[in-house]
């Protein structure tokens, strides 16, 4: 039990009380602590990364009309919330026409991803183009190439990106709906 309290002390970087561990290690109030500071730092950072990931309201997927759009893989969207893509290192692509949902369901990766402890960053296609013209010169196109907080979400280097249909401005016929695949 003692050295487990000290192994949580030491991942919360608790140096002070760590360098007078002898002086304070049979306190009964020192279990009570490090979980008060787990639990709060735990809140501190979902509250940081909810903030940074700038998601904004969306629907649950409880309210997703899985019989619009009409070529959709429920089984493959169910598959992203488990969250195995990340391990296996690969990303999702998001491709439809205006209105079936891209936005809806990544929204809630998104947000599922922050509660199991991921950092995500959520932005639009627009304010992506819009920083990546905004950075002056080669190197400081690439340096944000290579950071990449414009995909959608960034779950630790694993892009998800809402894209939309070519079709989505013109009149011609609809687009092959909404389905994730492998980035190249």
């Amino acid at each position: 039990m003692n050295d487990e309290l000290k192994d949580r002390a030491r991942s919360l970087r608790l140096y002070g009380l760590l360098s007078n561990w002898d002086e304070f290690a049979q306190e009964p109030w020192l279990p009570r602590l490090i979980e008060i500071e787990e639990i709060e730092r735990h809140r501190r950072s979902l509250e940081r990364r909810i903030s940074g990931a700038h998601i904004g309201p969306f629907k649950p997927m409880s309210d997703f009309d899985w019989s619009w759009p009409k070529k959709i893989s429920r089984k493959l969207i169910e598959e992203l919330f488990t969250f195995r893509f990340i391990g296996e290192g690969a990303n999702a692509i998001f491709i439809g026409t205006n209105g079936v949902g891209k936005t809806m369901i990544v929204k809630n990766i998104a947000h599922q991803a922050l509660l199991k402890g991921h950092t995500v960053r959520f932005t639009t296609t627009s304010e992506m183009l819009n920083d990546l013209a905004a950075q002056e010169g080669a190197i400081g196109l690439n340096r944000r190439l290579c950071r990449g907080p414009w995909y959608i979400p960034t779950l630790e280097g694993i892009r998800a990106k809402v894209i939309p249909h070519p079709w989505d401005h013109g009149n011609s016929p609809p687009g092959p709906g909404l389905f994730p695949s492998p980035l190249p």
